[in-house]
């Protein structure tokens, strides 16, 4: 009878829960757009499928009652938003024993770690890339005597909140993302770091840099130079810009149909330990007109 084979009870120490944890816990707290939008629909899509379908109402139609006269029904005919599963990330890296052992840091640990804030990272990004859809027609911004756009402005944000007003966004859920240099321009504005006149003097939390008229505002290096455009047939020339974002939560949707998680194998052939992490899930663009490009100048 055979014997020395390396079973699963003889290799689970490799494999401890606190890894998964960690994994999830570096990708949570890396993220800003992800804790931003919808993310009801993960419920949908765990068994099976590549797709989620979210159905949009219209709006119901309101009529005047007459007397003695029947009321008349409106036939509505809806459409769906389909949420494609398509982005499945990853990383990858083995630990030879000797490196290990060697090494006063854990090193599986801290790679892990770095694996997981990279994973958030990448979903965020898509998340943001999604600012330049087609889809999305509102911005607003200022523009230069050169035709360039400028730092945001109090007066840029106000019309973005007059965009998201007219299209009938709820008042809460709604979110400014900006760059760290547009940061910098806010912090210019007395009224924005004024605590009292924003009505919220403990604004300081993860990613969050404060809230101006109700809309709490983000920094994310996430957000991408957006090149410029030539004008074309029925279009105007739009200059470079930088793709910052005032959006309500409805407007984007977020379905991780696996969640973050880290694998370990011991690799008897190279002494080492090999670790994968991964992530299944997909982002797109529920409502556009819940949301505004809030043009400013490119960082490139």
């Amino acid at each position: 009878m055979a014997t020395g084979n390396i079973t699963k009870t003889a290799i689970d120490a490799f494999v401890p829960e606190v890894w998964s944890k960690e994994i999830i816990y570096q990708t949570t707290n890396a993220s800003i757009f992800a804790g931003l939008v919808r993310r009801d629909f993960d419920g949908d899509i765990q068994d099976k499928g590549d797709k989620v379908h979210i159905p949009l109402f219209s709006a119901v139609t309101v009529g005047d009652k007459s007397a003695n006269t029947a009321v008349t029904y409106t036939n509505y005919s809806e459409s769906t938003k389909d949420l494609t599963i398509d982005n499945h990330k990853y990383f990858a890296f083995r630990v030879e024993d000797i490196a290990s052992v060697q090494s006063q840091p854990d090193l599986i640990a801290g790679y892990a770690a770095q694996g997981g804030r990279g994973l958030a990272n990448t979903m965020d990004q898509g998340l943001a890339n999604q600012v330049s859809d087609a889809t999305i027609t509102q911005n607003v911004g200022v523009t230069t005597s050169a035709g360039a756009y400028a730092d945001i402005t109090d007066a840029v944000i106000r019309n973005a909140i007059q965009k998201l007003d007219e299209a009938n966004a709820p008042e809460s859920d709604r979110y400014l993302v900006i760059s760290p240099a547009q940061k910098n321009a806010l912090l210019g504005i007395d009224k924005f770091v004024d605590a009292s006149k924003i009505g919220d003097a403990d604004v300081i939390r993860r990613g969050l840099f404060g809230q101006i008229y109700g809309v709490y505002v983000y920094v994310s290096n996430n957000l991408k130079d957006i090149a410029a455009a030539a004008s074309s047939a029925g279009g105007a020339a739009v200059a470079a810009h930088k793709g910052c974002i005032m959006f309500h939560k409805e407007a984007f949707a977020l379905c991780t149909q696996l969640q973050p998680r880290v694998q370990a194998a011991y690799d008897l052939d190279y002494l080492a330990t090999s670790v994968v992490g991964d992530v299944l899930y997909g982002a797109g663009i529920l409502m556009p007109n819940f949301v505004v490009q809030v043009r400013t100048t490119t960082e490139a």
